[in-house]
């Protein structure tokens, strides 16, 4: 909260380093649970990138992507799908498919779908995060282990 008084003192709340800032203050809202506070925090971080110009920009999607999380984790399913989605096209417009953070959209994605029973497409999406991993990280990294406890989930489910 303090280096968004500094960044507000400096004349800087409408600049997308404030708009990061408020937006991972909004994840760290969400990891706590108060999630009315997080949803806040996120969508003035959204608002800030738009009026910005920055709706295609990385930071834009990893806050799509964070508010969606946050409406995973109160069971709003629909509008995290939604969300999750718009966010992996821009990481796919800024060819960020290589990148940890669309790995872990994908991976969100991927677990809503087999949440809502959707198991083709969770294990479309799940396999997708697994070969990406292991071509990133490897096969005995922990990331890679996490993506085939997710992938094993869907075929528990099948």
């Amino acid at each position: 909260k303090e280096s968004l008084e500094i960044y507000k003192k400096n004349g800087y709340e409408h600049h997308p380093w404030f708009a990061w800032t408020v937006g991972r203050l909004g994840n760290i809202y969400r990891m706590l649970g108060n999630y009315q506070q997080a949803e806040l925090c996120l969508n003035q971080s959204l608002d800030i990138y738009r009026q910005q110009a920055f709706e295609h920009h990385p930071w834009y999607a990893w806050s799509l992507d964070k508010l969606g999380c946050t409406y995973r984790d109160q069971g709003k399913t629909q509008e995290a799908q939604r969300l999750l989605e718009e966010c992996l096209k821009i990481y796919e417009e800024n060819t960020y498919e290589a990148h940890p953070w669309y790995l872990d959209s994908l991976k969100t994605l991927g677990t809503i779908h087999r949440d809502l029973g959707h198991l083709e497409k969770a294990n479309t999406l799940l396999n997708q995060c697994l070969a990406t991993s292991e071509k990133l990280y490897g096969h005995d990294h922990i990331y890679t282990a996490q993506m085939m406890m997710n992938l094993g989930h869907v075929y528990l489910l099948k």
